[in-house]
């Protein structure tokens, strides 16, 4: 009995612990493995015949546990020659012919390491595709891989002629002359773009009155050029009438990769650049010196300043006006020193326009501006409906003004630390809307014009330390303080708007300045503060400001039927020394004050 009780007991027990046994977990590590993601991109694509391309390659774990010992290979392909290869995390790449090798060790969970390598494409003859492959694997990993192809465009390419169907072959670095042409208006890239990274110069323009089309493809100069200054499109010197277009609506077709894309010689009155990419400049878009030339439905995107290349401009410069031209419905996109620049004084056609550029705003913009967005020296130039956007806080200007006898028209400005400023005189700013800046509307010249513009919301709506400057009809609402700060002499101001300013609506610190039914009203400090002399006030209303109605602290200015209501400070205080030319109201009444000043709550 006692045998089979102690044999009971012991299957009972070897029982439980089988149940142990099938219950207990396998170890965390043995169950879950680390799900790895290799992704590959290139930094540009098509790219050029013996043209420099950047493969990234990402490997990402995205499990929630670490990856042990990860390994990842590259292959290239034979044709191609390794130029730079930068791993991350201070690891060191293993060159072995066609296989590139890096061993990260550990990747914890959620996190990625990279490689960089930039690659020198073969030298092609025709169009050609170079794979690239990534694996990555690893303990206590799920093995993955990627990979990813890029065309290399040749040197020469198929034309064809309109109206004749006739074929030639183009090269990079051809001039096109008249003779290549012969009789045929227009020639078009045929099936595929140019690959020019090896040329000083992508095609050179010579042929008065005809038309180059890249019908959509693209001409790639290299990504890290040795040729200081090359250039995507020459139009030699007296090419009239001669047209460039990128082909195709979506912008798809245009120039890559150069320090310019494309540089007017001169004398080249009637050139037109229609629907036309420029795209990664490394100096200037377009630098044009010629008169009577139209930019149309473009494209200018990322335009950079690079040390190497050209100097003269100074680099990151969109579009660069020396002569009469129009911009229409044209977009600059992050220049990184100046969006456009028109320089030109002349105006051939006798219109009072040198640079015009309009459109509107959907479709004639400056978009992420990383300095300024339009720079006008020279004279006689109009912006209308045009958006200007910067990166702010890093972008300066929105708007500089330094000529003279120019037009900004319905203009809007967006995020720079200013909204448009002008340097110089007899300039005239109608219908603009900065929104948000920190200080809208910088006047530093004399005899300026600003009629209907709006500030709002932003830090100063309108500094106007410029003589002789006249405003009518502005308006600066929701701004973080003074809605409108005045220094210059003999400034006019009529029917202009302060409202729910964190400062004072005005503050006048000129002298000899008339102002004449303009409003304040709800701001957090004064209505009106008045600091100089011999200025006159008329038919101005200040209410429901937080502080003064009417705070006049300098002397001999002039008051006359002006209106101070429910302010909650007092409405009127008026140092001695000033006029009353009656009619002044306090509060729906009447009242008056004499030479001898006083306080009017």
């Amino acid at each position: 009995m006692t045998e089979l009780v102690r044999s009971l007991r012991l299957l009972a027990c070897l029982g439980t612990i089988a149940q142990l046994m099938l219950f207990q977990p396998i170890s965390v590590a043995a169950q879950v493995r680390a799900p790895l993601e290799v992704v590959v991109s290139d930094s540009l694509d098509p790219a050029s015949t013996r043209g420099q391309v950047t493969y990234s390659v990402v490997v990402k774990n995205n499990g929630t546990v670490r990856a042990l010992n990860v390994v990842v290979s590259v292959t290239i392909p034979d044709t191609t020659t390794v130029v730079t290869c930068k791993p991350s995390n201070g690891k060191v790449c293993v060159i072995d012919g066609t296989d590139i090798t890096v061993n990260f060790g550990i990747v914890a969970a959620h996190r990625q390491v990279t490689i960089a390598v930039a690659l020198k494409m073969p030298s092609v003859d025709e169009l050609t595709t170079v794979k690239v492959d990534a694996r990555a694997n690893g303990d206590q990993a799920v093995d993955a891989g990627a990979s990813q192809q890029t065309t290399v465009l040749p040197d020469r390419a198929t034309v064809v002629f309109q109206p004749s169907d006739r074929e030639d072959v183009v090269t990079c670095g051809d001039t096109l002359t008249s003779d290549f042409y012969g009789d045929d208006d227009t020639a078009q890239l045929k099936d595929h773009g140019l690959g020019c990274a090896s040329y000083q110069i992508g095609l050179r323009m010579a042929a008065s009155g005809k038309t180059f089309s890249l019908n959509g493809n693209k001409i790639i100069g290299g990504a890290l050029s040795s040729n200081k200054g090359n250039i995507g499109v020459v139009i030699a010197e007296g090419t009239t009438n001669a047209t460039i277009r990128g082909g195709t609506t979506n912008n798809n077709g245009g120039f890559e990769y150069f320090d310019y894309c494309l540089v007017d010689e001169g004398d080249n009155r009637g050139l037109v650049v229609d629907v036309l990419r420029c795209f990664r400049g490394r100096s200037t878009g377009f630098d044009i010196v010629s008169d009577g030339v139209l930019i149309s439905n473009s494209l200018v995107d990322l335009v950079t300043f690079v040390s190497k290349a050209t100097t003269d401009p100074i680099g990151g410069i969109g579009i660069r006006a020396g002569g009469n031209v129009r911009v229409k419905d044209t977009i600059i996109r992050r220049a990184d020193q100046i969006g456009v620049w028109a320089q030109g004084s002349a105006d051939p056609d006798g219109n009072n326009r040198v640079l015009q550029m309009d459109g509107n705003t959907s479709t004639s913009r400056i978009e992420s501006a990383s300095g300024i967005g339009i720079l006008l020296d020279g004279a006689s130039h109009l912006i209308k409906d045009t958006y200007i956007g910067g990166n702010d806080p890093d972008s300066t200007d929105g708007v500089v003004v330094n000529g003279s006898g120019i037009t900004l028209d319905g203009l809007s400005v967006k995020s720079f630390d200013r909204g448009i400023v002008v340097n110089g005189s007899n300039n005239q700013l109608f219908r603009n809307n900065i929104d948000p800046v920190q200080n809208a509307y910088v006047v530093l010249g004399a005899n300026n014009r600003l009629e209907g513009n709006k500030a709002r919301p932003s830090k100063t709506g309108y500094i106007i330390d410029g003589n002789d400057a006249t405003l009518d009809a502005n308006s600066c609402e929701l701004g973080g303080a003074v809605g409108f700060s005045v220094t210059g002499a003999r400034v006019i101001m009529t029917n202009n708007s302060a409202k729910q300013n964190k400062g004072s609506g005005y503050v006048l610190n000129s002298v000899g300045g008339l102002y004449d039914t303009n409003q304040a009203e709800a701001n957090v400090g004064h209505g009106f503060l008045v600091n100089e002399s011999s200025s006159v006030l008329i038919s101005n209303s200040s209410q429901k400001n937080k502080l003064t109605g009417f705070n006049v602290n300098g002397t001999g200015n002039h008051l006359q039927t002006n209106r101070a209501e429910q302010n909650t400070g007092i409405e009127y205080v008026l140092a001695a020394g000033n006029v009353d030319d009656g009619g002044n109201v306090k509060n729906g009444k009447n009242f008056t004050f004499t030479l001898a000043g006083g306080t009017f709550e």
